[in-house]
């Protein structure tokens, strides 16, 4: 593939679909622990006293016991820690997912194996929900990139080809107004290249549901930091913005000696 040909942005893309897979199954299993958190049966505190009375589960045998947080983090490990993914990005056990991604006291609570309170299944429910809906507002932030991606792409295509052609072309039989009509094109092509450098520059957008290195500074910085470049739109569109002055101060050439 030429150098020039996106090449940065098409590996951006793939890095960002895999993003996408992975925070829409994490957004999935969020909401079913959160369900699952919120059908089992509570003990209240003043049952926790009496072993017969409040939530039970049976045992299998004909006997029962109170429901405690070992459900929960059953439900967390086959939801939350069983997605796709999960072993490649986070690599580590559940009490340090726990403490990551529900907080200290939600995890203490979890890894303690005390009966399931009201309270303290309305809270894990309520944090559930909470990663749920990052996951959600992240996938809109991973739309926009995508749609940037794509709107540069297109820019940059079409100048990639006007490149090509003067590039292909012999000018030496030409006229003045066959050389000026592509000189134009270069030069808003070169216009819209500079507009795209500015633009993109402010969409440096940071946060994201998984960044916990505070070195990360942006989405971009998270998203492609295993790609050659971390910027894959300045990378390519820098390239061809000194292809398109090439190719403009060639046929500037040609336009002075047909003056």
């Amino acid at each position: 593939m030429n150098p020039g040909e996106q090449h940065s942005i098409r590996a951006a893309v793939e890095r960002l679909e895999d993003e996408y897979r992975f925070t829409l199954d994490e957004r999935d299993a969020f909401e079913c622990f959160a369900d699952a958190a919120a059908e089992l049966d509570t003990v209240t505190p003043s049952d926790t006293a009496r072993p017969t009375a409040g939530a039970m589960r049976t045992d299998g045998f004909g006997g029962s016991y109170p429901t405690d947080t070992s459900q929960l983090r059953d439900a967390y490990r086959e939801t939350v820690m069983d997605t796709p993914q999960y072993d490649a990005a986070y690599d580590e056990p559940l009490a340090v997912n726990l403490r990551a991604e529900l907080g200290r006291d939600i995890a203490v609570a979890l890894l303690a194996d005390n009966p399931v309170t009201p309270h303290l299944q309305q809270a894990v429910v309520a944090v559930a929900k909470r990663e749920q809906t990052k996951r959600a507002e992240f996938l809109k932030t991973l739309d926009s990139e995508r749609d940037t991606l794509r709107s540069a792409m297109e820019t940059l295509s079409t100048g990639r080809k006007l490149v090509e052609t003067v590039d292909g072309r012999q000018w030496r039989q030409c006229s003045f107004d066959e050389i000026r009509k592509p000189y134009r094109r270069v030069v808003t092509h070169h216009s819209e290249c500079r507009e795209l450098l500015a633009d993109r520059q402010t969409q440096r957008q940071t946060g994201h549901t998984r960044i916990r290195d505070e070195s990360v500074s942006d989405l971009q910085s998270y998203l492609y930091h295993e790609l050659d470049v971390t910027y894959p739109v300045l990378s390519d569109t820098v390239q061809l913005s000194v292809d398109l002055r090439s190719a403009k101060r060639r046929l500037s050439w040609w336009l002075a000696r047909r003056a």
